[in-house]
């Protein structure tokens, strides 16, 4: 009877601090949302720039950073499902090595990405 005293307490403070959480979560999943969005835009003006002028060394550099740095985000975001936020992250690290293939970040973290997909036995989405 004790044991069951035990479970049932750690039960319901378990959903009181779930229930405490949960407005607490979802504005911190709108944040990144809106964050996202934000780096996705700066992204694709990188990208038209870097695109009207590919020699321009300030605009590949640009283009290549936002890239990574979008990458990046997606690959870490709390609010993207695991099936989402790795695909994409590899999208935007691959995108980057084709402009830098010298570019560190990017090959680091697609690497990463790729030993993941290879110790599950799948192939990679991106």
């Amino acid at each position: 009877m004790k044991c069951i005293r035990v479970v049932v307490a750690v039960v319901v403070a378990a959903l009181g601090i779930a229930c405490a959480q949960g407005p607490n979560r979802a504005a911190a999943q709108k944040q990144e949302a809106t964050v996202l969005a934000q780096l996705k835009q700066q992204h694709d003006s990188a990208m038209k720039a870097y695109q009207k002028a590919p020699k321009n060394a300030q605009l590949k550099k640009r283009y290549v950073d936002v890239t990574v740095k979008l990458g990046m985000k997606t690959m870490y975001s709390e609010s993207l499902p695991p099936r989402q936020k790795y695909p994409g992250a590899l999208k935007y690290f691959n995108e980057a090595l084709k402009v830098d293939p010298t570019n560190k970040d990017a090959r680091e973290q697609r690497d990463m990405i790729l030993a993941v997909y290879k110790s599950m036995g799948k192939k990679p989405g991106g």
